[in-house]
């Protein structure tokens, strides 16, 4: 039996991320939580509206324009809003976003809430930028070329700029680089290099922080998603981790978590 406080979450995007995540809230498998719908480009504008009125949540899980699109929507709505597609915050028009993350829940309006996604240790970064000077933010990634759009022979670097040029120049690969920015130095400080190897059977991405707390470096080494080469697989159950993390922190609020 779902219990009548479970947060319903309506999907986003029904691809490599949205389609796992809601087939793991229909199958009952996210600690407190229903699913409310899961719309696409192909669900009619009234079912879409439908769905996300139903919703407590909504993860977005749909690309740069289903952001831009629908967040300001559901936010005014008064529901959290769950975001994949971090690159998108790069755009100006979304700077209002980046600006809220991790901000206080203010009455009538949803938070917005940034999924860790492919890479982890963003807790400890945020302790590091807290504690003193950063000298420097890096992140390099590596990928099959495929995920580029490029030859499957293609080697060699890619791009190198800020997470900002990183996500405007790569809007379909570059949600870590913006991920780790907004976590730490900002989008124009944090440095982004992106190589593709042929044949890769992993994505890679390795994060370099040099600051006065100290020197700290991390790799992650994801398998693809079998429905995306651009999506790594561990991407949905950050979500789904995330989600559980939400019902958690509102149901041992006072009121239950309420805007």
């Amino acid at each position: 039996m779902v219990s009548a406080s479970s947060l319903a979450v309506t999907v986003l995007g029904r691809g490599a991320i949205g389609g796992v995540v809601a087939a793991e809230l229909a199958a009952g498998r996210v600690r407190g939580c229903t699913l409310a719908g899961a719309v696409d480009r192909a669900t009619t504008g009234a079912e879409r509206i439908a769905a996300f009125a139903r919703a407590g949540a909504v993860v977005e899980a749909a690309g740069h324009g289903a952001l831009v699109e629908h967040a300001e929507a559901v936010l005014a709505a008064g529901t959290d809003l769950v975001v994949c597609s971090a690159g998108a915050l790069a755009r100006p028009e979304l700077a209002h976003l980046v600006a809220e993350l991790g901000a206080p829940r203010r009455p009538g309006r949803g938070r917005t809430m940034l999924v860790s996604g492919a890479i982890g240790g963003l807790d400890a970064l945020r302790s590091v930028c807290r504690g003193g000077p950063v000298s420097s933010v890096r992140l390099s990634t590596t990928k099959r070329p495929e995920a580029f759009g490029l030859a499957p022979d293609h080697r060699g670097r890619v791009f190198a700029g800020s997470a900002r040029e990183a996500a405007l120049a790569l809007p379909a690969t570059a949600n870590v680089g913006v991920t780790l920015a907004v976590a730490t130095v900002g989008l124009d400080a944090a440095r982004v290099h992106v190589d593709a190897e042929p044949g890769a059977t992993r994505t890679v991405h390795r994060v370099e922080v040099d600051a006065d707390l100290g020197t700290y470096r991390f790799e992650f080494a994801n398998h693809p998603s079998m429905a995306s080469p651009r999506t790594s697989a561990l991407v949905p159950w950050s979500v789904v981790t995330a989600l559980e993390a939400l019902t958690a922190e509102r149901d041992a609020a006072p009121d239950g978590g309420r805007p």
